[in-house]
């Protein structure tokens, strides 16, 4: 039976609590439709249909695509999209096994029945080991995390004067992990290890003798060095164009490296670089992935891509097994013994981390339970060199910071300890293999908003002194909205700057905000870290909130019809929901919520001052699109890759950011001709390291803003003790 054929005959599949229909092409879990179409429900089929054996990608491009071309990229979305739509219902189990290099296999007991037998199996090939084994075996079952929480409990020791200066800044002193047996201590930083001007990113390696790390310069990635003792920072050759520093390996020979061939959140191949040696960088296989670590033994390669984490051969450099995750895994780092691995997991809904632990032997994973329900995005955990304490960064009072736990960690919950304090971020923590010292990333987050008129060709910094992420003006142009950094909390301001006053403070997050057109009001995005955006309508006098749709939704990216009575807005864009992207428009008075047609994975909507036009960016392409209000039409008016549309005064013009090169550049483009002209160049604009990234916008003169990231970002040397 093909998969994309109608059937008069019931054809159905049940595997745990759902149940598939192909014939009506719906899949429910219990009594509930799970939003399942297209691409995704007809690989499904497919899977079900031949779960005796391995799916190849060749047999998905013959009975889903219809042999037509298809990108590798395209194949991995639609099994992202049709993972993530199974596990919104089923959290506990992973039904699709990925089976490297061979292709893809349904697991689990399943059900089938059909009034005739007209199932058609898809040829089967010459039988092929997978792990030593005629066939893969059974895939990795999740165990359900301890969500039980204690209180957390903090333990500090006696404060020492930090050093002066910068150092001081961090307010940081001697905390402690404590106990029955074993305390560990952390000084004030020791040292400042660099001084260069570049945005930084976790890990630092070291050999001993020199430290290793990735730098960011005009929006290339580059591998760099200094010595311990701190000196003169150097790039380091590789011959690829973005190299990001993975791990070192255990003999301190070698750097894993990863080319970051397109965005740094997406897969690139990775590379094997020697350390000052002669011999040249080799390619990891044919393998793309996020990130890498090596076990303590050096045998294998633990590489997280995606939904999975990789266990490589070092000898061979081939794949050996492949693990399911809940979410997307990176920071893979290996136990001691070599027997566990913990990794970070971002939830592909609410964006936020957790540290998740994998048993190498069994396979069985597990949340690492770690109790305090006021951290959020707790990742980037090491073990000491000696294995009895576990450091990670996670969010606490608007910045990052260190905390521990000892070891052996507790199934039912584990109480960390602050080991840093504000107002620095303190990330990254990692341990030098001997002695007592370990190196963290020190980060003041400041951005500068840069102000480019196209006929000066020069950038001049607007209101000094305002540190936002991003800025709204009001219509009458006599107020300014924005998102103070770092916090992300919302404040306002006379356009002078002046008069400046905070309306919400953190933990809760803005992000986008909006005027209302009579000023009274500020449409913003709002969340507590690690739980979802929804939209808040904000007064501009007092700070009071209410929610622009009660309940439990998520929305995204407000923007006020020119009357003051509507309110349209979008979704995050995330490949996990992508049947849930969709532009919507909420009316004030009636406090009816309606979808605009044929808006699908269209997000980012912006609203023309007069009052025709909506922009949106499609969340495949990223192409600008245009729905025309009168005649309740869409358009795509360009084909380059588009980002925070904003209109001009006249509605005339959208101009968008295009982020697909290293130097990405503002564009606008004019409805009526669909006429692309280059504005501004970001050559120059150093990228802020925030929730959205890039950020561009319009001051009411017609000159171009965007947001320039002067954050102090440095690496530090700690002492510790282990009592």
């Amino acid at each position: 039976m093909n998969v994309s054929a109608q059937s008069d005959c019931e054809h159905r599949f049940s595997f745990g609590a759902f149940e598939l229909s192909v014939r009506r092409r719906e899949l429910r879990w219990q009594t509930d439709l799970v939003a399942l179409t297209g691409k995704p429900f007809d690989t499904l089929v497919c899977l079900l249909e031949n779960r005796d054996r391995i799916v190849t990608r060749e047999d998905l491009i013959q009975r889903v695509w219809k042999r037509t071309h298809v990108s590798d990229n395209a194949i991995d979305r639609v099994l992202t999209e049709l993972r993530a739509a199974l596990n919104r219902h089923d959290a506990g189990t992973m039904w699709i096994r990925t089976v490297y290099g061979e292709g893809y296999r349904f697991i689990g007991d399943v059900t089938e029945s059909v009034d005739q037998s007209t199932r058609v199996n898809l040829p089967v090939p010459a039988a092929s080991a997978v792990d030593g084994q005629q066939t893969p075996s059974p895939g990795t079952q999740l165990v359900r995390e301890d969500t039980s929480w204690s209180r957390r409990r903090l333990t500090r020791a006696v404060l020492v004067i930090g050093t002066p200066a910068l150092l001081a800044a961090g307010g940081l002193g001697i905390w402690a992990v404590r106990d029955p047996a074993k305390r560990l201590e952390f000084a004030s930083p020791s040292s400042q290890i660099t001084h260069s001007v570049r945005s930084k990113v976790s890990p630092v390696l070291t050999d001993g003798q020199h430290l290793f790390f990735t730098e960011i310069e005009g929006g290339r990635y580059r591998l760099s060095q200094v010595p311990v003792d701190g000196g003169e920072t150097k790039e380091i050759s590789v011959p690829f164009a973005n190299p990001y520093a993975c791990d070192i390996s255990p003999d301190r020979k070698f750097l894993l490296v990863r080319d970051v061939t397109g965005a740094f959140d997406e897969y690139g191949p990775l590379w094997i670089v020697p350390v000052g040696g002669p011999a040249m960088p080799r390619k990891v296989g044919d393998l793309t992935a996020f990130d890498g670590n090596w076990s303590p033994d050096g045998t294998q390669i633990a590489a997280a891509r995606g939904f999975q984490v990789y266990l490589i051969s070092s000898n061979r450099l081939t794949v050996d097994r492949t693990i399911d995750l809940p979410g997307y895994g990176w920071w893979p780092r290996w136990s001691r013994d070599g027997r566990r691995l913990r990794l970070t997991v971002m939830d592909s809904k609410t964006l936020a981390n957790s540290i998740w632990e994998l048993d190498v032997r069994s396979g069985r994973l597990w949340r690492l339970a770690i109790a305090g329900p006021d951290l959020v995005n707790i990742s980037a955990g090491s073990w000491t060199p000696d294995g009895r304490y576990f450091v990670f960064q996670s969010l606490f009072d608007g910045v990052y910071s260190v905390w521990g736990i000892a070891e052996p960690a507790s199934a039912r919950g584990n109480n960390p300890v602050l080991l840093t304090r504000g107002p620095m971020s303190w990330r990254g923590p990692a341990f030098t293999p001997v002695g007592r010292q370990l190196y963290l990333r020190g980060q003041l987050t400041k951005f500068e908003v840069l102000s480019y008129t196209p006929a000066g060709g020069r950038y001049h910094r607007f209101l000094s002194g305002l540190s936002a992420e991003t800025v709204s003006f009001s219509r009458d142009h006599s107020q300014i909205a924005y998102t103070a950094m770092p916090g992300m909390g919302l404040w306002r301001c006379k356009s002078d700057g002046t008069e400046r006053k905070r309306l919400l403070a953190p933990p809760l997050q803005a992000a986008q905000p909006r005027w209302s057109p009579d000023g009274s009001r500020i449409a913003v995005m709002l969340r507590r870290p690690g739980e979802s955006w929804k939209i808040h309508l904000v007064s501009a006098e007092d700070g009071g909130i209410e929610e622009l749709v009660p309940g439990g939704s998520k929305e995204a990216t407000p923007d006020w019809s020119p009357d003051g009575t509507r309110i349209v807005f979008g979704r995050i864009f995330s490949v996990e929901d992508p049947e849930k992207i969709l532009l919507h428009v909420a009316d004030l008075r009636s406090k009816q919520v309606t979808a605009i047609p044929g808006s699908l994975r269209l997000f980012s909507p912006a609203w023309s001052p007069d009052g025709q036009y909506i922009a949106a960016i499609h969340s495949e392409t990223f192409n600008l699109h245009v729905f025309d209000t009168r005649k309740n039409s869409w358009r795509e008016v360009t084909r380059s890759r588009a980002g925070f549309p904003t209109w001009t005064q006249d509605s005339r013009a959208v101009v968008f950011l295009d982020p697909s090169t290293p130097y990405p550049s503002v564009y606008s483009a004019e409805i009526s001709t669909g006429l692309v002209t280059k504005l501004a160049d970001l050559t120059e604009v150093r990228p802020p390291n925030s929730s959205f990234g890039r950020w561009i916008g319009l001051h009411p003169d017609g000159s171009v803003l965007a947001v320039h990231d002067v954050s102090t970002d440095q690496i530090f040397a700690f002492d510790y003790v282990v009592r």
